[in-house]
């Protein structure tokens, strides 16, 4: 979740039009369109080095998407997936914020990461 976020600031800047506001724009879609966080990410940093423009949110979703048929998705979604609940911490920054983010939809990155970071410390 850091991590796209963080993408998606890198390629607003990079396009002169980084804002609080804008990230979570680009950070929201990605959620409701259930693209892969990481892909999404990876899709942002390709979009810095390639775009002329500020992409809009549907072009970030479409090259996140295209992402998703990379050796890289198919290599970390099965430990995804193979992850078992409360094993290790692995399983927190894969699956904590998505299960969060669904409980709660209407928290901030901050309060989202502050949330995971407490859940953890009290397993």
């Amino acid at each position: 979740m850091a991590e796209l976020a963080r993408a998606v600031s890198r390629l607003l800047a990079a396009t002169g039009t980084a804002t609080a506001d804008r990230v979570e724009i680009y950070v929201k879609a990605v959620r409701e369109e259930n693209v892969c966080e990481s892909c999404a990410a990876a899709a942002a940093r390709r979009l810095v080095r390639e775009a002329k423009r500020r992409p809009m949110p549907a072009e970030l979703l479409e090259a996140a998407r295209a992402e998703l048929g990379t050796a890289a998705h198919a290599a970390h979604a099965p430990r995804r997936a193979s992850l078992p609940s409360g094993a290790d911490d692995g399983w927190w920054e894969v699956e904590g914020a998505r299960i969060v983010r669904q409980l709660w939809p209407g928290l901030g990155a901050r309060e989202l990461a502050a949330v995971v970071a407490e859940l953890r410390r009290q397993e």
